[in-house]
């Protein structure tokens, strides 16, 4: 696969969590990756309840290197809580968020195998009072 073709998949990967439409991860997703530590499964759930959560929630693409079977994707999600949740405790309903992180993926024939994910949630929780 083409460098492009690899940040595409990316994109196709991330924008699960802007539309909601997780049955993208099981095209993308190699058997037996994981996604940020979980199992795709795992992973779609998270995206589902953070977004019952966070409706306006939007990940937005600041940055896309690539290099051979490797795309690294610098990130900002931000959203306004609109429900309570365990994931968010601590968080009143109605406050906004801005959590920024780096992605690292390694794409083989098209899938992703390893999905890789730093971000500044722990700080962000702490300055909210939550868990």
């Amino acid at each position: 696969m083409s460098i492009e073709e690899n940040k595409e998949i990316v994109r196709c990967f991330n924008n699960a969590w802007n539309d909601g439409k997780v049955e993208v991860i099981d095209q993308l997703a190699a058997p037996g990756c994981l996604l940020g530590g979980v199992s795709p499964q795992e992973f779609k759930v998270n995206v589902t309840e953070a977004r019952a959560v966070v409706h306006d929630m939007q990940l937005n693409i600041d940055e896309l290197l690539a290099e051979g079977e490797r795309v690294m994707l610098r990130w900002t999600t931000t959203g306004t809580v609109q429900s309570s949740s365990a994931t968010l405790q601590g968080w009143p309903i109605g406050s906004s968020f801005n959590v920024t992180g780096v992605s690292i993926y390694t794409i083989r024939d098209g899938k992703i195998v390893v999905d890789w994910s730093v971000s500044n949630y722990t700080e962000m929780m702490e300055k909210a009072g939550g868990n």
